[in-house]
């Protein structure tokens, strides 16, 4: 393999694919990239820790296409600190090795036979779904951070995938806080109802090259393929089954309280700097005509805010973990932010004022 590249764009797709190399593994071969160059002038970065696969493509002046398996993290930061426009990379195809060039700098990094990287799962047949690419990313920030983080309860750490007749539904919680995106209906293949999709992966959308228009979904017995034109993103499904989120979510509120969500965001984030010293908790006084926002702390001090709030049924007083409370603020779209409780020490709701199609909801904390 020989190619010409510029080092700032194969930074980038390293960059990219990277996420998907292992911390750790009992596979050597597993720390590094697979590089594939063609005779079409395109070189394609693929990693993967056979959970999560990651390939990203871009555009080279390819002299003799071939491929090459090279350790992620040396080659990287090699490539990401080179400064000039141009850089050759050759490989022996009898030693693995490659050989890199650009400016006045000349390196070599061993590497492994491509043979013995693993391959990625071949996509179902079909054309699959296409989805807009805003849409998708607007759907994963409002959902892939409610998610759990530890593995006690596996299918939590993922965000579910429920497909209805009329209606796309993405779910994520753990446990304290869920939150529920509908979203246009979108087939999720023959006979699937849902699929429960990593968090990690959901999160990886986020970080795939923006600038398409749309991405399409394919989904497999085991697996789903995100692919953009450039990229492909490809995950493995869990198998746990997803717990019935319906029973959490209250059917009556006892207080509703309509404000100005960036007003009601402002004075959450000064209140919470008074309590960060310790466990960030803000209390909410909700009566009529407004919510007082208030915090303290032994160390630091105590304060207040008053916002105006169109309030409706009984004055409440209510905790909340403020960092839970405010991630579910930011992600509501809208000016006016409707908060809704149904008791001091019930399920609450945060969303858009005007729309439903966004709901998250949080769990207060005991006084």
């Amino acid at each position: 393999m020989r190619l010409v590249i510029r080092p700032a764009e194969l930074a980038g797709a390293l960059s990219v694919a990277g996420h998907a190399v292992p911390a750790r593994t009992t596979v050597p071969i597993l720390s590094s990239v697979l590089l594939q160059a063609s005779a079409e002038g395109a070189l394609s970065v693929t990693a993967t820790d056979l959970d999560l696969a990651i390939r990203v493509s871009l555009a080279a002046v390819v002299e003799e296409p071939g491929d090459a398996v090279l350790p992620y993290r040396y080659f990287f930061d090699m490539v990401r600190h080179m400064t000039e426009p141009e850089l050759r990379v050759s490989v022996d195809p009898a030693s693995f090795a490659a050989v890199l060039e650009c400016g006045r700098g000349h390196y070599e990094v061993n590497g492994y036979d491509p043979s013995s990287y693993p391959g990625l799962p071949a996509p179902p047949t079909g054309t699959g779904v296409r989805v807009s690419d805003d849409q998708l990313r607007l759907w994963t920030r409002q959902t892939v951070f409610a998610a759990a983080g530890d593995m006690s309860r596996p299918a939590l750490t993922g965000v579910l995938w429920e497909a209805a007749s009329d209606m796309l539904r993405l779910v994520a919680t753990d446990g304290t806080r869920l939150a529920y995106r509908e979203a246009e209906a979108i087939s999720l293949g023959e006979g699937r109802a849902s699929m429960v999709v990593p968090a990690r992966a959901m999160q990886q959308v986020l970080r795939m090259p923006s600038g398409e228009r749309e991405v399409t979904v394919r989904v497999g017995s085991s697996h789903v393929w995100f692919e953009w034109q450039a990229a492909l993103l490809l995950c493995r499904l869990l198998a746990s089954p997803y717990p019935d989120y319906r029973q959490v979510v209250p059917r009556e509120y006892v207080c509703r309280a309509r404000v100005d969500r960036a007003a009601f965001r402002g004075a959450c984030q000064r209140a919470a700097l008074v309590s960060r010293d310790g466990f960030p908790v803000v209390r909410l006084q909700i009566e009529e005509g407004r919510i007082v926002v208030a915090a303290s702390s032994p160390a630091v001090g105590r304060g207040e805010e008053e916002v105006q709030a169109e309030v409706e049924g009984t004055a409440l007083e209510i905790a909340f973990n403020a960092d839970l409370l405010l991630e579910g603020v930011e992600a509501v779209e809208g000016q006016t932010l409707l908060f809704a409780a149904s008791g001091p020490q019930s399920v609450c709701l945060l969303r858009d004022a005007d729309s439903a199609r966004y709901c998250y909801y949080v769990l207060p904390l005991r006084q």
